[in-house]
């Protein structure tokens, strides 16, 4: 579903990962795509006590059991068409 966003041409042309430096420190890989996706939107979230990031589309796939155990969201980034 997602795995299309993961890569992106650099100015050379050539694609490359969106990963590494982030996921070796531990940083969410929603933040890391959400940098150099040209249109996208990161919520923070409470979940469950536990702090979650994820994209407008992983949210929306929230079942609404899963959404009520949301006890704070917060819009973290947002780029729209750069």
């Amino acid at each position: 579903m997602r795995d299309k966003r993961r890569w992106e041409k650099n100015p050379d042309g050539f694609e490359s990962p969106v990963q590494g430096p982030g996921q070796k420190n531990n940083y969410p890989e929603v933040l890391a795509e959400s940098m150099v996706t040209k249109s996208m939107e990161v919520y923070q979230l409470t979940m469950d006590g536990e702090t979650v990031y994820m994209d407008q589309v992983q949210f929306n796939d929230l079942t609404e059991e899963e959404k009520s155990r949301i006890t704070q969201k917060k819009l973290w980034w947002r780029k729209v068409n750069c």
